[in-house]
């Protein structure tokens, strides 16, 4: 590397006539290497292709309701713009329930993605950083959402590209930001009427004791037939790597059969369609239809990731899922036996 002052002395030769060509200029060491290291971060900023991001679509919750969150981003190439994907990869598509953004999310690289909430709280369930290197690869995150106060929530995607596994960024996408509005539910509604009565009718003398543990003995069974989430707690404490006991504990609720029954399941007694399940249990027993689309998706990813087509669907003691559903229990802080599990009005009880 030639300095300024090198260059000049080059260029006009030295001040006492002499033809001698000037010393030599001596670089500091490490400039180089800072050089090579610049120009690879720029070649490799360059080298970045366009990705699309498709993100569950969240309608509507209530306060304390919780919810799966999904967030896919797939590798496009230089497409000249997401509406125009290239001929080789004609771009992946938002399907039912699922929303596409507008904005372009940098892929090619390892990709970080983070969220950022408010009025809600998101629980991450999985790997925050993943490779997405070239065109046509796919990477997904979930996330566990609950919502707050009945308003407004927002969800803020953040996307940022390093480079290979390192923390070096690349680039980092615009954030993407997701609405979701929380409105009043009965449950709510009630509860905070229940605190009213204990909190301040009582306290102002304006009830009777006996009214006032009426009204409350009335709430309460209204709020007891409406609560359907602790269940759906468990599962959702479940974390990515345990799809195999999640799908079970799934099934077993949604589709109300025990996990005894379904760990007789074989691959064949299984047909999964786009948002439906049929469950064959042989003999006279009759079939069980489950029209869920989540449940049918985790099921089309489960067995993708057994890749055999002959076995039991869930290679797992009765035992063994026991244990693991009172473990799951112990981390969501509720108590639902597992004999009660697919039970159609189970309401789960305290922890004894």
């Amino acid at each position: 590397m030639v300095s300024l002052a090198g260059w000049i002395v080059a260029a006009c030769g030295s001040d006492n006539g002499s033809s001698q060509p000037p010393p030599p200029v001596v670089t500091a060491p490490g400039d180089s290497e800072q050089a090579t290291y610049a120009l690879q971060i720029r070649q490799d900023q360059e080298s970045l292709d366009k990705g699309v991001l498709i993100h569950t679509k969240l309608d509507s919750l209530g306060p304390g309701e919780s919810a799966d969150f999904q967030v896919t981003v797939t590798d496009i190439g230089r497409s000249p713009s997401l509406l125009l994907p290239s001929p080789e990869v004609p771009g992946p598509s938002a399907g039912p329930g699922y929303v596409a953004s507008s904005e372009n999310v940098p892929t090619g690289a390892y990709l970080g993605l983070a969220v950022a909430c408010s009025n809600m709280e998101c629980t991450d369930l999985s790997s925050a950083r993943q490779p997405v290197l070239g065109v046509g690869q796919t990477a997904g995150w979930s996330f566990e959402v609950k919502a707050g106060s009945p308003g407004t929530a927002r969800i803020r995607i953040v996307v940022t590209a390093y480079r290979t596994d390192t923390s070096d960024v690349l680039s980092e996408a615009a954030p993407i930001d997701v609405t979701v509005p929380v409105s009043r539910s009965v449950t709510y509604v009630v509860s905070h009427a229940l605190h009213w009565l204990f909190a301040t009718a009582m306290g102002l003398g304006l009830f009777s004791s006996g009214a006032v543990l009426t009204a409350a003995g009335a709430g309460v069974r209204l709020l007891r037939k409406r609560r359907r989430s602790d269940v759906e707690r468990v599962i959702h404490t479940i974390p990515r790597a345990g799809k195999r006991e999640r799908l079970l504990f799934q099934l077993a609720h949604v589709g109300h059969v025990p996990v005894e029954k379904l760990l007789s399941l074989s691959l064949g007694n299984v047909t999964v369609g786009r948002s439906s399940i049929m469950l064959d249990f042989g003999g006279k027993a009759a079939p069980v239809y489950i029209d869920d689309r989540r449940t049918a998706r985790m099921l089309r990813e489960y067995l993708r990731s057994l890749n055999i087509s002959q076995g039991p669907l869930f290679p797992m003691s009765q035992s063994t899922a026991r244990q693991l559903w009172e473990a799951y229990c112990a981390l969501a802080r509720v108590y639902v036996p597992l004999a009660s599990l697919a039970a159609e009005d189970h309401i789960a009880a305290p922890p004894p």
